[in-house]
Formats: structure tokens, C-alpha cells, sequence
């Protein structure tokens, strides 16, 4: 199978995917309508993923990025009633790029796999957005602000850090260190690159994503509430699954442009899956069984391999 089949293998699956949902539920299934929301709600979901693409491609993972969405939107919501727009965004902002910063390090410092280190840092942030939460179940953010979380405005912010990723791992010198980090770490490191000052510059990239992410969907969602008993991961898995599939395409396809489709797939799969009745725990088998599929279909070993 030459680059560009497998390359129409995403196009392909998502193309029967909705043939065969529609056939299934041609009433409640497919309509234009039902498929902007899924967009939207797509569209949110792949910033983080886009934040995670960094990370993946040098082989760390962080567990993180569900509470930092959720922590970050918490205080730029607080910051908001006093500043407005500038405290929501700039109040997420800096608090996700401090979240991110505060991995990074934790991660270079502590001779631990991150998942490990993940972990513990998820109970702590939780627990901070109980505090900044003042004890209230929910908060809501004013209306005036509810258009970030809408079309265009969700979309347009979808793209421009689709734009930005892209321009980092295409033309910078740091997309070329990430990539051959994830090819060899040992012959990276011996050829001068700084391992830990890339990964940290990657996982500050994942902490601004993540509170970007958790703004448009305070803004598209009006509400929302603090995160206890590592609840937060969950909000990773979706955007980490279209995140992979970018990567088991990067040899036939634009890793970005396969992300947006990977994560419209996974958000397709789940609400045809929705509309025919299964129960979550079906649908999350059907979807995992899809994923291995979509990614065995273009497995190639690509460790020691440079992709630009």
C-alpha cells in the first residue's frame, strides 16, 4: 500500500463510518445540523489534542492536561467578574503555562516515567481548583463571553493553533529537536541537543493548550465545576487517541491535518454509536477496536526514523 492509499485510510473511515450510521438511524443520524455540533465539540476537543502532539512524538505523556483545562478556566472564570475578557484569557493562560512549566521541570528533575509523575500532580491541581472554587459546586461564566465557545470563534481558535503547531514542527529549530528526540533520544543527545530544555518547551506548549482548551469549553458550556478523584483524566483520553492517530499517519499524511481528522472519527464513532444506543461502556469498546484497527492498517516501525 503506497502513501497516499494509506493516506485515504482516515478519509475512508470516516466517509463508512457515517454511511454506515446513517443507514442504521437515517432519522436521527447524519443531519447537517447534528454534524456542526459535532464540529464545534470537536473542534474544542482537538486544541488539546494539537497540545499533546509534542509530547507524544518524544515518547512522555502527561496525564495532567484535563486538570489543567479545568483549573486553568476556573481562574480565568474567577478573574473574569473583576477584568473581563483580558482576566479570562490571560488569567487561564498564564495559569495553564505555569501548570505546564511545573511539569516539565518536575518531569527532567525526577528520574520517574511521567505517567508516574502525572499521576501526582493531577490529585494536586484537582485539589487546588476545590480551593480556587471557594467551596460553590459550579461556576458560571457570563454570557457575554459565550461566544468563544461557539462558530466561528471556536473554530477559528481550533485553527490558528493548528497554524501554530504546524509552523513549530515544520520550520523551527525545536520541531527538528522534538523529532529526533522521538527517533533516538541517546543519538539526539549526541548530537548537542538539550533533551530537558525541549521537553520542558513541550510541556509548557501542552499546559497553554490545555487552558486554551478548557476556556472554549467554559465559554460553550456557560458552567463549570472542579474535578476530585482524578476525574480530569478522562477529558484526556479522546483528544490523546486523535493525537496518536496524527502520528500512525505522519508518513502519509500531514500530522495536523490527520489529528483534526482523527478526532472528528473518534467524535463521529461515538455519537453514531450514541444515536444506535449502546451504553458507554460498548461504545468505548467499539471505539478502542476502531483506533487499533485505523493504526495497525498504517503501522510501520519508525523508531531511528527522522520525519520532516
Amino acid at each position: 500500500m503506497n502513501k497516499l492509499k494509506k493516506g485515504m485510510v482516515l478519509v475512508g473511515a470516516l466517509v463508512i463510518t457515517y454511511v454506515v450510521f446513517k443507514i442504521l438511524q437515517p432519522s436521527r443520524f447524519g443531519s447537517l445540523s447534528s454534524m456542526f455540533i459535532l464540529l464545534q465539540q470537536c473542534m474544542i476537543s482537538v486544541i488539546m489534542a494539537y497540545g499533546t502532539y509534542f509530547l507524544l512524538e518524544m515518547g512522555a505523556f502527561d496525564m495532567t492536561l484535563g486538570a489543567n483545562a479545568i483549573l486553568s478556566a476556573i481562574v480565568g472564570c474567577r478573574l473574569s467578574v473583576i477584568f473581563g475578557l483580558p482576566g479570562l484569557l490571560i488569567g487561564a493562560l498564564i495559569t495553564g503555562a505555569c501548570l505546564g512549566l511545573v511539569n516539565g521541570i518536575m518531569t527532567s528533575k525526577i528520574k520517574a516515567p511521567s505517567m508516574i509523575i502525572s499521576v501526582g500532580l493531577v490529585i494536586i491541581y484537582e485539589s487546588l481548583g476545590l480551593v480556587v472554587m471557594g467551596g460553590g459546586s459550579t461556576l458560571r461564566i457570563d454570557s457575554q463571553f459565550r461566544g468563544l465557545g461557539m462558530a466561528p470563534w471556536s473554530i477559528v481558535i481550533s485553527l490558528m493553533i493548528a497554524a501554530i503547531i504546524f509552523f513549530l514542527d515544520r520550520y523551527t529549530c525545536f520541531g527538528v529537536h522534538v523529532n529526533a528526540i522521538g527517533s533516538s533520544e541517546p543519538i539526539a543527545r549526541s548530537m548537542g541537543i538539550n533533551i530537558n530544555k525541549t521537553k520542558i518547551t513541550a510541556f509548557l506548549i501542552s499546559g497553554v493548550c490545555a487552558a486554551l482548551m478548557g476556556v472554549v469549553n467554559l465559554c460553550y458550556n456557560t458552567t463549570i465545576s472542579a474535578a476530585t478523584n482524578l476525574s480530569s483524566t478522562t477529558t484526556v483520553f479522546q483528544p490523546l487517541m486523535a493525537c496518536m492517530i496524527g502520528l500512525a499517519f505522519k508518513k502519509h499524511m500531514n500530522p495536523i491535518v490527520a489529528i483534526l481528522l482523527g478526532s472528528f472519527f473518534l467524535a463521529l464513532l461515538q455519537n453514531g454509536l450514541l444515536t444506535n444506543g449502546l451504553e458507554s461502556s460498548m461504545q468505548n469498546i467499539f471505539v478502542g477496536v476502531a483506533l487499533l484497527v485505523v493504526i495497525k492498517v498504517t503501522s510501520n516501525p519508525r523508531r531511528y526514523d527522522v520525519i520532516k
